[in-house]
Protein backbone atom coordinates (compact mmCIF):
# COMPACT_ATOMS: atom_id res chain seq x y z
CA UNK A 1 0.00 0.00 0.00
CA UNK A 2 1.43 3.43 -1.03
CA UNK A 3 1.26 5.98 2.09
CA UNK A 4 3.74 8.60 0.52
CA UNK A 5 1.89 12.02 0.32
CA UNK A 6 3.10 14.86 -1.65
CA UNK A 7 2.81 17.90 0.91
CA UNK A 8 5.10 20.44 -0.89
CA UNK A 9 4.11 20.76 -4.66
CA UNK A 10 3.63 23.82 -6.57
CA UNK A 11 1.84 25.18 -9.26
CA UNK A 12 1.83 27.89 -12.48
CA UNK A 13 0.54 30.38 -10.03
CA UNK A 14 3.82 30.33 -8.26
CA UNK A 15 5.76 32.54 -10.35
CA UNK A 16 9.44 30.64 -11.10
CA UNK A 17 8.52 28.36 -8.74
CA UNK A 18 6.46 26.29 -10.20
CA UNK A 19 5.33 25.65 -13.84
CA UNK A 20 2.54 22.72 -13.74
CA UNK A 21 -1.20 23.92 -13.97
CA UNK A 22 -3.10 22.73 -10.41
CA UNK A 23 -5.43 19.73 -12.57
CA UNK A 24 -2.06 18.61 -14.04
CA UNK A 25 -0.57 18.31 -10.47
CA UNK A 26 -3.53 16.33 -9.47
CA UNK A 27 -3.94 14.37 -12.77
CA UNK A 28 -0.08 13.36 -12.23
CA UNK A 29 -0.43 12.64 -8.09
CA UNK A 30 -3.82 10.27 -9.01
CA UNK A 31 -1.37 8.06 -11.73
CA UNK A 32 1.14 7.42 -9.44
CA UNK A 33 -1.72 6.08 -6.84
CA UNK A 34 -1.67 9.07 -4.19
CA UNK A 35 -4.79 9.33 -1.88
CA UNK A 36 -3.91 13.12 -1.43
CA UNK A 37 -1.74 15.63 -2.57
CA UNK A 38 -1.06 19.09 -1.07
CA UNK A 39 -0.56 22.79 -3.08
CA UNK A 40 1.53 24.94 -1.37
CA UNK A 41 2.17 28.33 -3.74
CA UNK A 42 4.01 31.08 -2.81
CA UNK A 43 2.49 33.40 -1.04
CA UNK A 44 -0.94 32.94 -2.00
CA UNK A 45 -3.93 30.23 -2.53
CA UNK A 46 -4.87 31.28 -6.23
CA UNK A 47 -4.76 28.03 -7.94
CA UNK A 48 -6.45 26.43 -4.55
CA UNK A 49 -9.91 26.17 -6.60
CA UNK A 50 -9.57 25.01 -9.80
CA UNK A 51 -7.01 22.33 -7.66
CA UNK A 52 -9.87 21.39 -5.08
CA UNK A 53 -12.40 21.02 -7.92
CA UNK A 54 -9.71 18.69 -9.73
CA UNK A 55 -9.27 16.95 -6.79
CA UNK A 56 -12.27 15.91 -6.07
CA UNK A 57 -13.21 14.76 -9.34
CA UNK A 58 -10.44 12.50 -9.42
CA UNK A 59 -11.18 11.08 -5.95
CA UNK A 60 -8.60 12.91 -4.14
CA UNK A 61 -8.04 14.66 -0.96
CA UNK A 62 -7.20 18.21 -1.52
CA UNK A 63 -4.63 19.79 1.33
CA UNK A 64 -4.60 23.36 0.56
CA UNK A 65 -1.72 25.60 1.82
CA UNK A 66 1.14 28.28 0.81
CA UNK A 67 4.87 29.04 1.40
CA UNK A 68 5.03 32.26 3.14
CA UNK A 69 8.37 34.34 2.15
CA UNK A 70 9.52 35.87 5.37
CA UNK A 71 12.11 38.86 5.29
CA UNK A 72 14.13 39.47 8.62
CA UNK A 73 14.85 42.92 7.13
CA UNK A 74 12.81 45.39 10.37
CA UNK A 75 11.05 47.42 7.59
CA UNK A 76 9.35 45.57 5.12
CA UNK A 77 8.98 47.02 1.38
CA UNK A 78 8.00 46.23 -1.65
CA UNK A 79 11.78 46.16 -3.10
CA UNK A 80 13.19 43.67 -0.31
CA UNK A 81 9.66 41.54 -0.46
CA UNK A 82 10.63 40.96 -4.48
CA UNK A 83 14.17 40.54 -3.96
CA UNK A 84 13.16 37.73 -1.35
CA UNK A 85 10.77 36.57 -4.07
CA UNK A 86 13.24 36.19 -6.33
CA UNK A 87 15.92 34.58 -4.24
CA UNK A 88 13.73 32.19 -2.97
CA UNK A 89 13.95 30.17 -6.06
CA UNK A 90 17.69 29.10 -4.92
CA UNK A 91 16.82 29.73 -1.61
CA UNK A 92 20.10 31.79 -1.54
CA UNK A 93 19.22 35.04 0.31
CA UNK A 94 20.22 35.62 4.00
CA UNK A 95 17.70 38.11 4.81
CA UNK A 96 14.35 36.17 3.93
CA UNK A 97 12.81 32.71 4.15
CA UNK A 98 10.28 30.68 2.97
CA UNK A 99 7.51 29.05 5.67
CA UNK A 100 5.59 26.38 4.33
CA UNK A 101 2.08 26.42 6.04
CA UNK A 102 -0.11 23.49 5.85
CA UNK A 103 0.34 22.46 13.10
CA UNK A 104 -2.58 19.42 13.70
CA UNK A 105 -1.60 16.28 14.40
CA UNK A 106 -3.41 12.89 13.21
CA UNK A 107 -4.17 12.31 16.53
CA UNK A 108 -6.09 15.51 17.43
CA UNK A 109 -2.84 16.78 18.92
CA UNK A 110 -2.89 20.89 19.01
CA UNK A 111 -0.04 23.35 19.02
CA UNK A 112 0.71 26.70 18.72
CA UNK A 113 3.27 29.10 17.72
CA UNK A 114 4.11 33.10 17.55
CA UNK A 115 5.60 33.76 13.99
CA UNK A 116 7.80 36.33 15.59
CA UNK A 117 9.19 32.98 17.23
CA UNK A 118 10.68 31.25 13.90
CA UNK A 119 13.68 31.19 12.40
CA UNK A 120 15.51 30.07 10.07
CA UNK A 121 16.55 26.89 12.12
CA UNK A 122 12.61 26.02 12.51
CA UNK A 123 11.82 23.65 10.51
CA UNK A 124 8.78 21.29 9.09
CA UNK A 125 10.00 18.02 8.02
CA UNK A 126 9.40 15.41 5.88
CA UNK A 127 12.49 13.26 5.67
CA UNK A 128 15.02 11.90 7.68
CA UNK A 129 18.33 11.55 6.00
CA UNK A 130 16.71 11.11 2.60
CA UNK A 131 13.76 8.90 3.17
CA UNK A 132 10.70 9.89 3.97
CA UNK A 133 9.44 10.24 7.99
CA UNK A 134 8.54 6.56 9.57
CA UNK A 135 5.64 6.50 11.74
CA UNK A 136 7.69 6.37 14.59
CA UNK A 137 9.49 9.62 13.60
CA UNK A 138 6.07 11.10 12.85
CA UNK A 139 4.96 10.54 9.14
CA UNK A 140 3.97 12.59 7.70
CA UNK A 141 5.46 15.41 9.22
CA UNK A 142 7.14 17.11 12.28
CA UNK A 143 7.94 20.21 13.43
CA UNK A 144 11.42 21.10 14.80
CA UNK A 145 11.91 23.71 17.09
CA UNK A 146 14.93 24.34 18.52
CA UNK A 147 15.50 25.56 22.22
CA UNK A 148 11.74 24.32 23.25
CA UNK A 149 10.97 21.57 25.23
CA UNK A 150 9.11 18.57 23.25
CA UNK A 151 5.71 19.93 23.55
CA UNK A 152 6.45 22.01 20.90
CA UNK A 153 7.71 19.82 18.30
CA UNK A 154 4.53 17.81 17.47
CA UNK A 155 4.76 14.61 15.42
CA UNK A 156 2.09 13.49 12.70
CA UNK A 157 1.36 17.03 11.51
CA UNK A 158 -1.56 17.10 8.85
CA UNK A 159 -2.17 20.88 9.14
CA UNK A 160 -1.20 24.37 9.99
CA UNK A 161 -3.68 27.11 10.30
CA UNK A 162 -3.07 31.42 11.04
CA UNK A 163 -4.97 32.55 13.87
CA UNK A 164 -5.00 36.28 14.60
CA UNK A 165 -5.35 35.29 18.31
CA UNK A 166 -3.77 33.09 20.54
CA UNK A 167 -4.87 29.42 20.72
CA UNK A 168 -3.09 27.08 23.42
CA UNK A 169 -2.33 23.75 22.76
CA UNK A 170 -2.97 20.43 24.33
CA UNK A 171 -0.60 20.65 27.58
CA UNK A 172 -0.88 24.80 27.74
CA UNK A 173 -4.43 24.09 28.64
CA UNK A 174 -3.29 21.28 30.93
CA UNK A 175 -1.45 23.57 33.36
CA UNK A 176 1.82 23.65 31.32
CA UNK A 177 3.95 26.55 29.74
CA UNK A 178 2.99 27.80 26.76
CA UNK A 179 6.55 29.38 25.47
CA UNK A 180 8.47 25.75 26.85
CA UNK A 181 11.66 27.07 26.71
CA UNK A 182 14.73 24.45 27.23
CA UNK A 183 16.16 25.30 30.63
CA UNK A 184 19.67 24.34 31.16
CA UNK A 185 20.49 21.29 32.39
CA UNK A 186 23.68 18.84 33.53
CA UNK A 187 24.02 15.38 34.42
CA UNK A 188 26.35 12.89 35.83
CA UNK A 189 26.11 9.12 33.45
CA UNK A 190 29.33 7.63 35.08
CA UNK A 191 30.28 6.61 37.41
CA UNK A 192 26.63 5.45 38.66
CA UNK A 193 24.74 7.26 41.29
CA UNK A 194 26.02 5.39 44.92
CA UNK A 195 28.93 3.31 43.09
CA UNK A 196 31.53 1.81 45.44
CA UNK A 197 35.35 2.49 44.03
CA UNK A 198 38.35 2.48 45.08
CA UNK A 199 40.39 5.49 45.97
CA UNK A 200 42.32 7.49 43.60
CA UNK A 201 41.73 7.79 39.96
CA UNK A 202 38.14 8.35 38.90
CA UNK A 203 36.59 9.54 36.01
CA UNK A 204 33.44 11.57 35.66
CA UNK A 205 31.40 11.76 32.62
CA UNK A 206 27.80 12.95 31.24
CA UNK A 207 25.90 15.40 29.38
CA UNK A 208 24.55 19.34 29.50
CA UNK A 209 22.01 20.88 27.27
CA UNK A 210 20.76 23.89 26.91
CA UNK A 211 18.40 24.14 24.48
CA UNK A 212 19.71 26.32 20.83
CA UNK A 213 21.79 28.75 23.57
CA UNK A 214 24.25 25.97 23.67
CA UNK A 215 26.86 24.98 26.62
CA UNK A 216 29.72 26.97 27.50
CA UNK A 217 30.74 25.58 30.50
CA UNK A 218 30.41 22.24 32.70
CA UNK A 219 31.46 22.11 36.61
CA UNK A 220 31.85 19.38 39.38
CA UNK A 221 31.90 20.08 43.49
CA UNK A 222 32.48 17.30 46.04
CA UNK A 223 32.73 19.27 48.62
CA UNK A 224 29.28 20.87 48.94
CA UNK A 225 29.82 23.08 46.77
CA UNK A 226 32.66 25.56 48.58
CA UNK A 227 34.54 24.68 45.29
CA UNK A 228 34.13 23.90 41.98
CA UNK A 229 36.44 21.87 39.05
CA UNK A 230 36.31 22.74 35.48
CA UNK A 231 35.27 19.67 33.01
CA UNK A 232 36.13 19.12 29.97
CA UNK A 233 34.13 20.15 27.06
CA UNK A 234 33.71 17.87 24.34
CA UNK A 235 33.26 18.74 20.70
CA UNK A 236 29.67 19.90 19.30
CA UNK A 237 28.02 17.61 17.32
CA UNK A 238 25.25 20.37 16.93
CA UNK A 239 24.19 23.54 18.07
CA UNK A 240 21.38 22.05 19.09
CA UNK A 241 22.78 18.89 20.47
CA UNK A 242 23.51 17.69 23.88
CA UNK A 243 27.29 18.84 25.15
CA UNK A 244 29.15 15.73 26.72
CA UNK A 245 31.56 16.60 29.07
CA UNK A 246 34.20 14.34 30.86
CA UNK A 247 36.86 14.91 34.00
CA UNK A 248 39.71 12.82 35.52
CA UNK A 249 40.57 13.35 39.06
CA UNK A 250 42.29 11.75 42.14
CA UNK A 251 40.04 11.63 45.33
CA UNK A 252 41.07 10.09 49.14
CA UNK A 253 38.87 7.35 50.87
CA UNK A 254 35.42 8.62 52.02
CA UNK A 255 31.78 9.26 51.13
CA UNK A 256 30.83 11.98 48.42
CA UNK A 257 28.25 14.36 47.33
CA UNK A 258 29.35 14.89 43.91
CA UNK A 259 27.05 17.90 42.31
CA UNK A 260 26.97 19.41 38.17
CA UNK A 261 26.65 22.71 36.75
CA UNK A 262 26.96 24.22 33.82
CA UNK A 263 26.79 27.30 31.96
CA UNK A 264 24.74 28.52 29.04
CA UNK A 265 26.49 29.78 25.86
CA UNK A 266 25.34 33.27 27.24
CA UNK A 267 27.11 32.37 30.56
CA UNK A 268 23.90 32.04 32.88
CA UNK A 269 24.46 29.19 35.37
CA UNK A 270 21.97 26.66 35.82
CA UNK A 271 19.94 26.90 38.37
CA UNK A 272 20.56 25.37 41.67
CA UNK A 273 17.06 25.27 43.64
CA UNK A 274 15.22 22.45 43.01
CA UNK A 275 11.73 22.72 40.79
CA UNK A 276 9.17 20.10 39.41
CA UNK A 277 8.65 18.98 35.84
CA UNK A 278 5.90 21.18 36.11
CA UNK A 279 4.62 24.04 34.62
CA UNK A 280 8.36 24.76 32.95
CA UNK A 281 10.64 22.26 33.46
CA UNK A 282 13.00 20.78 35.94
CA UNK A 283 15.63 22.91 38.25
CA UNK A 284 18.33 21.88 40.33
CA UNK A 285 22.13 20.34 39.98
CA UNK A 286 22.48 16.72 39.69
CA UNK A 287 24.23 15.28 42.84
CA UNK A 288 25.11 11.81 43.00
CA UNK A 289 26.87 9.74 45.63
CA UNK A 290 30.41 7.59 45.89
CA UNK A 291 32.08 5.64 48.42
CA UNK A 292 35.61 5.33 47.70
CA UNK A 293 37.83 2.90 49.66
Amino acid sequence: MLVYVELHAASAFSFLQGASLPETLVERAAALGYSAIALLDADGVYGAPRFHKAAKQAGLRAIIGAELTITNRTTFTATNHSQCLGASVGRGSENCWSLPVLVESADGYTESFQLRDLTSDHLLVTHLNGTPLSSMHGFPARFIFPGRYGMKQPKWVTRISFSAGDKPGYWENNGWDERAIVKTMSRIDRPADGAALGAGSVQFAGVAFAGDRRISGVELSWDGGRTWQACELQAEFSPFAWRFWQLSTSLAAGHYNVNVRARDGEGTLQSSKPAATLPNGADGYHTITLDLA
